[in-house]
């Protein structure tokens, strides 16, 4: 006698069957793509994140390297209409400083004796911060301290500029400044007052705002004067 029953073959699937299976198979696809999206994501919004980061500690580091080098602004009257020796006010950091920039094949030493200054602006706008330096030189004639020339200016910062694109970074600037102790002035070596330092330091706080994740962070830093040390022997130097 014949089997009839192994006439036909192995039971196959239905269509049913193959159809819940394939939509089984492709939600476990999109999931396992919505976590490596998701990793992808966070991954190149961390590097954005660190890469920011880096482009303005740049930018602090810059500023907190030329504010070290600040004079007394008090003591360049002409130009310098403030009461204090390092103008902070928000969005504008103002100081003035030496200004050596060896033309024509002079010495440092040279230019040393021509006196000249800078009078340095740092002024943070949305999205940027520019900064503008104005060489002051002083005027035998009127004793008096004068601007030679015409302000530079420069954008040492913008939004977006040497980041990755396409993740906002962007980055909201304050200064903030705080004085530790009430100016003073001691003797120079020469014994006059004129030629000693001011015991005035200069901070700078700058607030960063991460426009994607809505996150903060803080970056704060000291001007401690040219022997890079906390006291006051340095901090605010005049001739």
């Amino acid at each position: 006698m014949i089997d009839r029953r192994q006439q036909h073959g192995a039971p196959g699937f239905s269509l049913i069957e193959v159809m819940v299976a394939t939509a089984v198979l492709l939600v476990v696809v999109l999931m396992v793509g919505a976590v490596f999206r998701q990793a992808s994501s966070s991954w190149d919004g961390g590097y954005a994140r660190a890469e920011g980061g880096m482009v303005v500690r740049g930018v602090l580091g810059s500023i907190q390297r030329e504010l070290s080098q600040a004079v007394d602004g008090r003591r360049f009257p002409g130009v310098w209409d403030y009461d204090v020796p390092v103008n902070v006010n928000g969005s504008t950091l103002e100081f003035i400083r030496p200004h050596f920039d060896q033309e024509k094949g002079q010495t440092l030493e040279e230019e040393k004796k021509r006196e000249k200054y800078l009078l340095v602006s740092y002024t943070a706008t949305s999205g940027k911060i520019e900064r503008e330096q104005q060489v002051l030189k002083w005027n035998e004639g009127s004793q008096k301290w004068q601007n030679d020339g015409s302000p530079e200016r420069s954008d040492i910062y913008k939004d977006g500029a040497g980041m990755r694109p396409g993740y906002g970074f962007k980055a909201r600037f304050k200064f903030v400044g705080d004085e530790v102790d009430d100016p003073g002035v001691g003797l120079g070596p020469d014994g006059n007052p004129k030629t000693g330092v001011f015991w005035t330091v200069p901070t700078v706080s700058l607030r960063v705002d991460l426009v994607r994740t809505g996150s903060f962070s803080g970056l704060r830093v000291r001007s401690l004067g040219r022997d890079g040390k906390k006291d006051t022997d340095d901090d605010i130097m005049v001739r």
